[in-house]
């Protein structure tokens, strides 16, 4: 997380983009060390026999996102588990402010103030709730508020690393295929609320996923052996330390 000295806590607490500009946000690799996420020596090709390069367990997004590699999940298979807390059925004030940033503000204290080490676990936000505000969608994004809040809240908010991003591409190529022969509902959505992000969100497996995604459609698997590279992995970012 992002240091925060409490002598540059503002009060009344400024507006949740203007917390944000305000903080230099850490390297998303010194986040990651000091999560644990370790750094793995490999042989490479392109260097004489014998040499040894450094590959991390995450994939950057420039300096202040990353991915995190499954193949954590695999390291970390024996260790024993940690608590768990689970933060929902909050009932937002008027600015939205419940479960993301009750969240992040007890990460905070857990880590910042008690020296645990402790992660928070939000979800990432459709864009048109950012976009596109209504009387009924006041709330914003979904980044949290004030000091406790991930940052930069604007990465977060529109684009974070794609994959929402994705979830929407797929879903216009299926509108494309079927050439909008069918009757638009008013529950169907191209983004977070659609069938193809809960099939994303419940798979267990590339082979799992494909399966269902096989009994929504009709296609043809030209090649066995594709590998998405990116599919199933975490992202990661950072809330302000401190606050």
């Amino acid at each position: 997380m992002t240091a925060l000295p409490p002598s540059a806590l503002a009060w009344p607490v400024p507006s949740d983009i203007d917390v944000s500009d305000s903080i230099t946000p850490a390297h998303i690799g010194e986040i990651a060390k000091a999560a644990g996420l370790v750094r793995l020596a490999r042989m490479t090709t392109t260097h004489a026999a014998g040499n040894v390069q450094m590959e991390d367990e995450i994939v950057y997004y420039g300096t202040t996102k990353a991915k995190v590699q499954l193949s954590v999940r695999d390291r970390l298979a024996g260790v024993t588990d940690g608590a768990y807390v689970v933060v929902t059925g909050i009932t937002p004030t008027p600015l939205g402010e419940g479960k993301s940033t009750t969240t992040i503000g007890l990460a905070q204290a857990l880590g910042a103030h008690l020296n645990k080490k402790s992660f928070a676990c939000i979800r990432q936000v459709s864009a048109q709730h950012v976009s596109l505000p209504s009387h009924h969608d006041i709330v914003g994004g979904a980044a949290g508020g004030g000091y406790a809040q991930v940052v930069p809240m604007d990465e977060f908010n529109l684009h974070m690393t794609g994959d929402i991003h994705a979830i929407t591409a797929a879903n216009n190529l299926v509108a494309a295929a079927i050439d909008a022969r069918m009757f638009h509902e008013s529950t169907q959505s191209d983004k977070v609320a659609s069938e193809i992000m809960a099939v994303l969100a419940l798979a267990t497996s590339l082979t799992d996923m494909r399966e269902r995604l096989g009994r929504m459609l009709d296609a043809v698997y030209v090649d066995e052996n594709v590998e998405l590279v990116t599919t199933g992995c975490a992202n990661m970012m950072q809330h302000i330390r401190n606050a």
